[in-house]
């Protein structure tokens, strides 16, 4: 039997009721508009993480982070990464201010306040500079399918925002994300050999997959299966990760974000980035749950046919394909450094 998954709580669910206002209502009213208030007062954080009890410093991070973020090679690279200065700082956030503001009638909780903070502060696309076409990228942190149980968990996730829209099964054909063409015409990607069925035949400790070419008969070009095969080392020369940001008390208040990242390998330096954060607030009988997959995300950062939360968007921005992109122009000027590219 098939069950539906909870609603989450809105400040707004109470207060949409239908009913005609009638004249001498107000302290009803009122009543009703505080009352999601009270609860979401009563689910209010603690200072300390239910999950998470150690953190780790890292030089990429304003915040110490879960020491369950670096649990491969990748990931502490990732978390090493250092961004330029034109890339924004955090912002201090008055959670006390933000408290009194919440009891008003249809104000909005704290959660959404610090969401709406984080989003005008700190959330946005940075092109930082521009790389020379290539004919593969090394994809660091491969992405799994997650099970919805994962996306409805506070805690589970390092970065649920960036894994919410990976549904695909983890098979050969997750390297179509990179190699798809003509939408995306990178000829090849390389990986990490992880512990997975399709890759077991593979004794090398990476992986490169190649050769794919969906079937269009309309234009008369047939379909060609992926390839794959090990390597013993990577050689392409940028890299896409991603990494999980942590600010104070953010899952605490419904909120996660993430930071998308293409650097070369060799420099470790920064080319693009993309921050993003989600609001996802708990479920109305679940109050310890989180709606990942349905969260809202910061509006400022524009997704459009050259972007998207998957990681072969931003690459092909800033360290393109060879083969020219049918939505992507072939070549793109590098901005300079007092004007670099961003969206906020």
């Amino acid at each position: 039997m098939s069950m539906t998954a909870p609603k989450p709580l809105s400040a707004f669910a109470v207060t949409r009721t239908g009913r005609r206002r009638e004249p001498g209502l107000v302290p009803r009213i009122a009543i009703v508009a505080v009352a999601p208030l009270l609860t979401l007062a009563l689910l209010a954080p603690c200072e300390a993480s239910e999950k998470w009890t150690t953190f780790v410093s890292v030089p990429g991070q304003p915040e110490p982070i879960p020491e369950q973020w670096l649990q491969d090679d990748e990931a502490r690279i990732a978390h090493s990464l250092k961004l330029p200065d034109v890339v924004a700082k955090t912002v201090s956030f008055d959670f006390e201010r933000a408290r009194r503001k919440a009891w008003w009638p249809l104000a909005a909780e704290v959660g959404r306040q610090y969401f709406d903070h984080l989003c005008d502060t700190e959330a946005g696309d940075w092109l930082l500079k521009q790389g020379e076409p290539q004919r593969g990228l090394y994809n660091a942190r491969p992405l799994r399918r997650y099970e919805t149980a994962e996306l409805q968990a506070r805690y589970e996730l390092e970065a649920p925002l960036l894994v919410r829209l990976h549904r695909i099964p983890d098979t050969i054909d997750s390297g179509s994300y990179f190699v798809n063409p003509p939408a995306i015409t990178y000829e090849f990607v390389q990986e990490p050999r992880r512990d997975v069925d399709w890759q077991a035949e593979i004794e090398q400790p990476y992986i490169e997959l190649s050769g794919f070419q969906a079937e269009m008969l309309a234009e008369g070009i047939e379909g060609h299966p992926m390839q794959l095969k090990g390597i013993e080392r990577p050689t392409a020369r940028y890299a896409v990760t991603w990494r999980g940001t942590r600010r104070k008390l953010d899952r605490e208040h419904s909120i996660s974000g993430v930071e998308i990242i293409v650097f070369e390998r060799a420099t470790r330096e920064v080319f693009a980035i993309r921050r993003q954060f989600v609001y996802a607030p708990p479920y109305r009988d679940l109050p310890e749950s989180n709606s990942w997959a349905q969260g809202q995300s910061c509006t400022r950062v524009r997704y459009s046919a050259v972007g998207g939360e998957h990681l072969s968007r931003l690459p092909a921005l800033v360290t393109p394909p060879v083969r020219p992109m049918r939505w992507l122009p072939p070549t793109l000027k590098a901005p300079t450094p007092t004007s670099t590219t961003s969206s906020r």
